[in-house]
């Protein structure tokens, strides 16, 4: 992993520690401190679950036929009144399975992200387009 992807807050799995929340500069610093490709410090893939522990609510299909599915999240009120919406595109093209993802905010100004693997990814994105912080509620 490369540590100029990450910022505080993000979370990753460290090999020695686990799940991980980084929480200072520090840390960011010694996960650099490795190889690039070390497996000490590696992405957590983002999955339901995830987005759920975010606060995204499922709000079902969009659409879906042989080649993807598209499963429409939102985080409801997120920005005051606003909601942000992350639309996952699980598609198969080609044979090769692979996840993009649409947000947007209250349905207009859609962003494409591309194709996000990882909590910190999404961490980011919604952070670059809200400038708020993705926590996990309790």
């Amino acid at each position: 992993m490369n540590a100029k992807e990450l910022r505080i807050g993000n979370y990753v799995n460290l090999e020695d520690k686990g799940l991980y929340k980084i929480d200072c500069g520090q840390d960011i610093d010694e996960i650099d401190s490795f190889q690039l490709g070390d497996p000490y410090c590696s992405g957590v893939p983002i999955t339901e679950e995830w987005l759920l522990k975010f606060g995204y609510e499922y709000w079902g299909l969009v659409k879906e036929n042989e080649f993807e599915i598209y499963k429409r999240y939102v985080l409801y009120n997120f920005l005051g009144t606003s909601n942000h919406e992350l639309h996952l595109i699980d598609s198969n093209y080609g044979g090769v399975l692979y996840s993009e993802y649409v947000t947007s905010i209250d349905g207009f100004d859609r962003q494409y992200n591309g194709r996000m693997e990882f909590v910190h990814d999404l961490q980011n994105a919604v952070y670059k387009e809200t400038g708020k912080e993705l926590t996990i509620n309790k």
